[in-house]
C-alpha cells in the first residue's frame, strides 16, 4: 500500500500587503519550530527563513517530518513589525512497506543453519529518508535467533532496505517461515511469510579393503550412511541412490540394504567394487531423498603398484618410406619387474597421428609383459587410389548427360531377348504377335546402342618434358551425325614440381590441359585421392590450374586427378592420376601405459 500522499503549494502567495503598498511589507526573518525544535534547513541557518523583499512572505516546501503528530510554530519581526503565529497541529502517517525473503537453501536440514535473506521496498513520494528498523525471523511461534540490523538506502520514490539472518531449524517436518520487518518512525512494519522444507540429516562413511594392490586387482568398498531416525517408523525408511567413484577410475555399487544400526536407527549400508588403474581416492555419495539430506565420504588413498617398464629405442626410431610404398620400423618395450603386465600402445603428434597420403599403425596395439622384452611395429601404410571409373561416372552426372555404358546397352539386348522368346511361347496369337514385335524392336536398339553409341571410350596418352605429365582419358558417342553429339575430350595433367621438400617456399602450379575438337565452356574440379581440393575451376582457353595449394605445404603423397564438367558440345573426361611428393619428416610420439604409468617415446615418420 502507498502511504497518505501531502500536498504541498509550489506557486507565491497573494499576500495582502503585496496588493496595498509593497514598502509597507514585512522584513526580517521568520524562525519555524516543530514540537519547539527548529525545523528544516533555512536560508538563514536551521528553522531561520528570510521574508522576500517587496513580498512579506516566506516558505519550505520539502520539510522532512517524521510520522506522528507535529505542532508548528512560527515567530519573528522587523523594525516596524513584531509578530507571532497560533500554532499549526499535524499528523504525519507513516509511509506502508512491503518484504519479501530469499532462502539460500531450496530444501533446509534440520539442526543445519541457513541464511534467509530479506529484500525490502517502502512507497513515499514525500522524500529520501533510509529506513531503519530491525528484521525478526520466526517458526511458527518460535523466534529464530536475533534479529537482524536492516541496510537501508535512501530512495525518491521507493527507499529500499536489506537484511539477513542465519537461521536454525531443529524439526525436520514442513516449516513456515515468517520475517517480520519492525518498522521504524517513517515506515510502517511488514511481515512475510514462505514455506521452508526441512530435511533430516545423514552421515557417511566409506573405506576400501585392502589399501594396497597390485596393478589390475580389485578393491572392496564398504560404506555405511546413517540417519538420526528410530527404525520402527516404517514410513520414514531412507530411499534414494549411492553413488560410488574414484579420482581415475568408477565403481560399481553391488549391494545397497537399509536396516537397523546398533541403536536401532535407520542407516543405508554400502558394498561397491572397483579396479583401480593407479592411486586414487574413493568418494560415496548419498544423494538423499524427500526426507533425508544428502551426505558423503571419501576413502583415504588406495595404492596401486604398477610394474614399470621401457620403451628402446627412445627417440631413435626412424620410419621413412618412398613415395608410395610401405615401410616399417620395430622397437622393444621391456618390463622392469617380473610382474606380469599389459602395456597399450598408441599414437599422436600434436593432434592425431598423420601423414598425407598414408597410414600410420601400431602392431600389435598392446603387449602383454611376462619378464621378456617384446616387439612391436611402426608402419606406413600408402593409401589406395580413388578408383578411376568412379571419378568418370561422378564427372558424366555433374555434366548433366544422360550416358549409359556399352556393356549396359548389351544387357538391356540380352534382356529383351531372352522376353522375347517367352512371349513366343505363350497362346494368343495376336497378342503374341504384337509383343514379340515390340521385344524384338527393343532388342535391335540396345544392341546398336551398344556397338556403335552411348557407350565410353578411354583414351591414354602422357608424354615428358617440363615437370611430370600424367596421361588422360576421355569419353565419346556414337550413333547419328558427329556434328549434332557432344564430342570426345581428354585431360592431361602437368606439374611444375613433381617433388619438392617440406615447407618449400615454391611450390607446384598443377596444369589441367583439355583436348576437344569444339570451343570449350564449364570448370576443372581437382582431387587428391578422390577428395575434392580446389572445385568448379574456370577454364582460362583449354586450362585450369591448382597453384599455391596450402595442401602441399606438408609432408607426404598426394595423388591428384582432375575432371573436366564438360558443356553442350563437349563430353566430360578425368585425368590419370599425377603424383606429388613432399619430402621429409615428421614427428609422432609412441604412447606406452600400464594404468596410470605412462612412457612416451618420439618417433619420427617420412617421405623420400
Amino acid at each position: 500500500m502507498r502511504n497518505r500522499q501531502r500536498s504541498y503549494r509550489t506557486t507565491e502567495p497573494n499576500g495582502i500587503c503585496t496588493g496595498v503598498n509593497r514598502l509597507t511589507c514585512p522584513t526580517g526573518k521568520v524562525t519555524l519550530t516543530d514540537n519547539g525544535t527548529l525545523l528544516g534547513n533555512g536560508a538563514g541557518g536551521p528553522g531561520i527563513y528570510s521574508l522576500d523583499v517587496g513580498d512579506g512572505y516566506t516558505r519550505d516546501l520539502t520539510p522532512q517530518l517524521a510520522g506522528g503528530t507535529h505542532t508548528l510554530t512560527a515567530y519573528g519581526g522587523d523594525n516596524s513589525y513584531a509578530s507571532s503565529s497560533t500554532s499549526v497541529s499535524l499528523t504525519v502517517l507513516r509511509a506502508s512497506s512491503s518484504i519479501s525473503q530469499n532462502l539460500s537453501v531450496i530444501k533446509a536440514v534440520a539442526g543445519v543453519p541457513f541464511y534467509d535473506g530479506i529484500t525490502g521496498y517502502v512507497q513515499t513520494n514525500s522524500g529520501t529518508i533510509a529506513p531503519t528498523g530491525t528484521v525478526t525471523f520466526f517458526d511458527g511461534p518460535t523466534q529464530l535467533g536475533s534479529p537482524a540490523s536492516i541496510s537501508g538506502s535512501p530512495g525518491g520514490y521507493e527507499p529500499s532496505f536489506f537484511a539477513e539472518g542465519t537461521l536454525t531449524i531443529g524439526t525436520a517436518v514442513t516449516n513456515t517461515v515468517t520475517a517480520n520487518y519492525s518498522g521504524d518512525t517513517n515506515y510502517a512494519p511488514s511481515t512475510s511469510s514462505t514455506t521452508v522444507f526441512v530435511l533430516y540429516p545423514t552421515t557417511a562413511m566409506v573405506s576400501s579393503n585392502p589399501s594396497t594392490i597390485n596393478y589390475g586387482a580389485t578393491v572392496t568398498l564398504t560404506g555405511i550412511v546413517n540417519t538420526t531416525v528410530p527404525a520402527s517408523n516404517a514410513a520414514l525408511k531412507p530411499t534414494g541412490s549411492v553413488l560410488v567413484g574414484g579420482s581415475l577410475d568408477g565403481a560399481t555399487v553391488t549391494s545397497l540394504v537399509a536396516t537397523a544400526d546398533s541403536n536401532g536407527n535407520w542407516e543405508l549400508q554400502v558394498t561397491a567394487t572397483a579396479t583401480p588403474r593407479g592411486t586414487e581416492t574413493y568418494t560415496l555419495t548419498y544423494v538423499g531423498d524427500n526426507n533425508f539430506a544428502g551426505s558423503s565420504a571419501a576413502t583415504a588413498n588406495v595404492t596401486v603398484n604398477i610394474p614399470d617398464f621401457s620403451i628402446t629405442p627412445v627417440n631413435g626410431l626412424s620410419v621413412v618410406a618412398v613415395a608410395g610404398q610401405s615401410a616399417s620400423g620395430q622397437f622393444t618395450i621391456t618390463p622392469l619387474s617380473q610382474t606380469p603386465s599389459l602395456v597399450n600402445l598408441s599414437l599422436s603428434d600434436y593432434g592425431p597421428a598423420t601423414l598425407p597420403g598414408y597410414t600410420i599403425t601400431l602392431s600389435p596395439q598392446q603387449v602383454s609383459l611376462n619378464g621378456s622384452p617384446v616387439m612391436a611395429t611402426l608402419s606406413l601404410t600408402p593409401w589406395s587410389a580413388a578408383p578411376s571409373n568412379a571419378l568418370r561416372r561422378n564427372a558424366i552426372r555433374r555434366s548433366g548427360f544422360f550416358a549409359v555404358e556399352r556393356h549396359d546397352w548389351w544387357l538391356l539386348s540380352l534382356f529383351a531377348t531372352v522376353s522375347l522368346i517367352f512371349v513366343i511361347g505363350l497362346p494368343g496369337r495376336r497378342r503374341r504377335v504384337r509383343a514379340a514385335l515390340g521385344l524384338g524392336f527393343i532388342a535391335v536398339l540396345c544392341l546398336a546402342l551398344g556397338c556403335g553409341g552411348g557407350g565410353t571410350s578411354a583414351v591414354s596418352g602422357g608424354g615428358s618434358g617440363g615437370g611430370s605429365t600424367s596421361g588422360g582419358s576421355g569419353t565419346g558417342s556414337g550413333g547419328g551425325t558427329a556434328g549434332d553429339q557432344p564430342q570426345q575430350t581428354s585431360i592431361t595433367l602437368t606439374t611444375s614440381l613433381a617433388k619438392l621438400r617440406g615447407s618449400s617456399p615454391i611450390l607446384p602450379v598443377i596444369t589441367a590441359t583439355i583436348t576437344a575438337s569444339k570451343p570449350l565452356t564449364g570448370t576443372v574440379s581437382f582431387y587428391n585421392f578422390g577428395n575434392p581440393i580446389n572445385a568448379y575451376t574456370p577454364l582460362a582457353g583449354n586450362q585450369a590450374q591448382l597453384a599455391n595449394s596450402s595442401l602441399f605445404s606438408n609432408v607426404g603423397f598426394y595423388q591428384i586427378t582432375a575432371t573436366y564438367s564438360g558443356d553442350s558440345n563437349n563430353l566430360t573426361s578425368t585425368s590419370a592420376p599425377l603424383t606429388e611428393v613432399v619430402t621429409g619428416i615428421v614427428p609422432v610420439n609412441l604412447n606406452a601405459s600400464t594404468g596410470e604409468d605412462l612412457h612416451v617415446a618420439q618417433a619420427w615418420v617420412g617421405v623420400q
